[in-house]
């Protein structure tokens, strides 16, 4: 099987890639220093057509694999990683969750201004005391009549002052084995939550983050995403998309710092000659293009078998775990290639070093990713 993109694929990569380094990749560095989500960026992105990717045309879409989502995402990643972690979180995770749980009517209702970045999506799992243990989840869902009334708090959710719909996974009773049953919703703008103060992260500082308090926030049955009780199984399956994601935006930021570190190789002379002629050197450049291209082809397949409908988790797994260990290992090596000016924040080095970082962290760590491998290929009992 050739997992490689296809003509149009590669063309449409191409326009892309076009557009983001025209538009988006020289306000990479004031959108890191403003700290702040670019709209402008997001619409000239939605322009693009990246929202509507993979979402069918019935609802606005383009249609497109989630190879072609993961083509875009990483060639936005390369352009600016934090708006990248913006726009990709509402692409791969809300239109997701409501494309493949959601009512014909909400679907209806809600992907066309999805689709088209006239909505903007977050999603949230994570709590302050439950980040890895979803079993430890303390946010609930207490149904009242015709809706749901949620309570509880979310931790570190991209998006979550700027979305219009956000996906929350929330307790909705006792389940077997001490398995808390769950449930999922599409919770959206002006429902009674509250968003808390921006985290001041350490890096994709484009993409804010905050808490999202659930208290007073209620939402009609209708947005009710599957069966009540199953948000466990769609937990489980968003973070499929979401671990795509993270791959996605990790190789995209090893390209990044391979090309900021073959420029500064070939435009910085030490000794009278260009620094990239030195064998260290151009080691390391070398090191810093597979770090890119290797998770890259093991994360084409993984999307590719996810399409084809495929239990792969411990594959998305792998290629969410190489490339998170790839993109710091990049980083690292790019900055090194930049020495002393490499540690300042003049150079594009060190805001990719501290954007890498959270690739090992987010929607899953590294630790839990080899749980996930380990106990599909070993047992649940592993």
């Amino acid at each position: 099987m050739d997992f490689a993109l296809n003509k149009d694929q590669k063309e449409l990569q191409t326009a892309f890639g076009k557009m983001c380094a025209a538009d988006i990749a020289p306000c990479a560095a004031a959108a890191d220093a403003a700290a702040s989500l670019q709209i402008d960026n997001l619409k000239k992105i939605a322009q693009a057509g990246y929202f509507a990717t993979a979402v069918p045309a019935e609802f606005g879409g383009k249609g497109e694999e989630l190879v072609t989502l993961f083509a875009l995402t990483e060639t936005l990643a390369a352009a600016c990683p934090g708006t990248a972690m913006a726009a990709s979180t509402s692409a791969w995770l809300c239109n997701t969750a409501i494309l493949k749980y959601g009512s014909d009517s909400l679907k209806k209702s809600l992907l066309p201004a999805l689709a088209a970045g006239e909505k903007l999506g977050a999603f949230a799992l994570a709590e302050p005391g439950a980040g890895s243990d979803i079993n430890a989840m303390a946010a609930t869902a207490v149904k009242d009549g015709d809706s749901w009334k949620l309570d509880g708090v979310k931790g570190l959710c991209w998006n979550a002052a700027a979305a219009d719909v956000i996906i929350v996974i929330a307790k909705t009773g006792d389940g077997a084995d001490a398995q808390p049953a769950l449930s999922a919703f599409a919770v959206e703008k002006g429902s009674g939550y509250s968003v808390g103060e921006q985290a001041k992260t350490l890096g994709l500082r484009a993409a804010p983050a905050a808490n999202i308090d659930l208290s007073g926030c209620a939402v009609p049955a209708s947005n009710l995403l599957g069966a009540e009780g199953a948000g466990w199984d769609i937990a489980m399956d968003l973070l499929d998309y979401g671990r795509l994601q993270m791959a996605a935006l990790a190789v995209g930021v090893s390209t990044a710092c391979f090309m900021a570190a073959k420029d500064h190789a070939e435009t910085r002379m030490a000794f009278g000659k260009p620094i990239g002629v030195f064998q260290e050197v151009a080691f390391k450049a070398a090191d810093i293009y597979i770090a890119a291209d290797v998770p890259r082809l093991l994360a084409n397949q993984a999307c590719w078998r996810k399409q084809q409908g495929e239990n792969c988790s411990h594959l998305i797994a792998s290629a969410k775990l190489l490339a998170s260990q790839k993109v710091v290992e990049a980083a690292h090596k790019c900055l090194q290639i930049f020495g002393g000016k490499g540690y300042t924040a003049d150079a594009p080095a060190e805001r990719l070093y501290r954007d890498a970082r959270f690739f090992e962290i987010g929607n899953g760590t590294t630790e839990i990713m080899r749980q996930v491998i380990c106990k599909d290929l070993l047992g649940a009992d592993f």
